[in-house]
């Protein structure tokens, strides 16, 4: 058992387990059929009908880019300055890393 209380004694166990795993997902990746993988069929052509409905399905929708006309500011001493002006208080959006969390 790689996973009790004798792992602790045996760091490299663990990490043996994860190479094997690692050669059988490499392995049955090579043995996947590839002899199709040139072929497109005529529901995977581009046409322009099919990328104007791509299109329709990736681009953001007018209701999903409102934030677009929020006026803000590149600075926080703008923000400051401007809250001050006009007696509003002031939404910081601060983050660490990747905006995805892949980090």
């Amino acid at each position: 058992m790689w996973w009790g209380p004798r792992a602790r004694h045996a760091p490299g166990r663990l990490a043996g387990h994860v190479r094997r795993i690692a050669l059988a997902l490499i392995v049955l990746s090579a043995s996947a059929d590839f002899s199709r993988a040139g072929e497109i069929n005529e529901a995977q052509a581009l046409t322009l009908e099919s990328y104007a409905t791509l299109k329709a399905a990736i681009a953001p929708s007018p209701a999903e880019c409102v934030w677009r006309e929020i006026g803000w500011l590149p600075t926080f001493g703008e923000a400051v300055a401007e809250a001050r002006r006009a007696g509003k208080p002031i939404f910081l959006w601060a983050m660490n890393g990747h905006p995805l969390a892949c980090v």
